[in-house]
């Protein structure tokens, strides 16, 4: 026992980690989603940004309230449905988006 790691050669040092092969590889970072039957690409989501957030003062859906910020209340409760493969059908799942990020 004493202080060997829990998974033997698990932890591996920097020096043995793989470098990046393509230094010029751009990413695209744009958030696809549908809100409410609509297709929209959201550019460089900021992550910091809750759905809450996004809903009410970018989307202007007012209708998802802002009230405890801490998800006891239910006050901002939605639907995210996300496609399980495994499954192979959509799945729904309510949220609290006051703490769910984008």
């Amino acid at each position: 026992m004493g202080n060997a790691p829990c998974f033997q050669g698990a932890a591996r040092s920097l020096k043995d980690a793989e470098a990046p092969t393509a230094m010029n590889t751009t990413i695209d970072h744009v958030l696809n989603i549908t809100l409410n039957g609509e297709e929209i690409q959201i550019p460089r989501p900021d992550p910091r940004m809750t759905l809450l957030e996004y809903l009410r003062d970018v989307a202007g859906l007012t209708g998802t309230k802002r009230s405890c910020l801490q998800g006891g209340c239910g006050a901002c409760l939605v639907v995210v449905e996300r496609y399980d493969w495994s499954l192979r059908k959509w799945v729904a799942k309510g949220v609290n988006a006051c703490l769910k990020p984008l």
